[in-house]
């Protein structure tokens, strides 16, 4: 059959086949009202069955007009609640409009919260949505005692690494810190002389060589 011109309109549906079903809110496809433009009852392939060599694509494209705003979502439901969800979000550059995040939620009591993101710049948050490094871990504080506020484990059946790798020209440091202070101690290691450094309240302390000589305070 072909269809020339007409609309749809209130209540009316127009059946296209066995499982095609056109109303004024959308096209349901195994679902003979679909709450959205396109409704899809069952599972969605995009490609061919047999594969050429093409890459395929799914495009969000809106403009919207200040940074942070959500430029799409993709949500995973149960039962109708969202449960988890990756959200697309614009960037700083609004002139440009050419830089965005991708942040991850996920749903504890029928709540989305965001638990990581990925910045324009490649920066990983984990709990903290303007991470300033690499990798940037933030857990919210706590009344119940004793607890760790942040905690690196590690698991594996052989062994367990943290690999820290520079060129010979850049040192090496594992840094502890407040939100006001970030160099409150460390541990560094120095790749052009080999030398390992302690500090405390953002001081060297103890020294310990290539040949092994240890020193502190000197």
């Amino acid at each position: 059959a072909k269809i020339i011109g007409g609309y749809i309109s209130g209540s009316d549906t127009l059946r296209l086949g066995e499982s095609m079903y056109l109303t004024s809110t959308g096209l349901g496809i195994n679902e003979s009202s679909p709450p959205q433009r396109l409704t899809v009852g069952g599972d969605i392939q995009i490609g061919f069955n047999t594969p050429n060599d093409a890459g395929r694509q799914l495009n969000f494209n809106v403009n919207r007009g200040s940074a942070g705003q959500t430029l799409a979502n993709i949500n995973w439901q149960w039962n109708s609640k969202n449960v988890a969800q990756v959200r697309g979000v614009a960037g700083a550059d609004t002139t440009n409009k050419d830089d965005g995040h991708l942040a991850f939620f996920t749903s504890a009591a029928n709540s989305l919260v965001e638990r990581l993101r990925i910045t324009s710049g490649g920066d990983m948050g984990i709990g903290v949505a303007d991470p300033t490094t690499k990798l940037h871990v933030r857990q919210s504080a706590v009344t119940s005692a004793p607890t760790r506020l942040s905690t690196l484990y590690l698991e594996n059946n052989a062994n367990c690494e943290i690999q820290f790798v520079g060129n010979s020209s850049n040192d090496c440091q594992l840094r502890f810190g407040t939100s006001s202070n970030s160099f409150k101690g460390a541990i560094e290691y120095e790749l052009d002389n080999n030398n390992l450094i302690h500090y405390t309240n953002g001081t060297e302390r103890l020294r310990i060589d290539s040949s092994g000589h240890m020193g502190l305070g000197v």
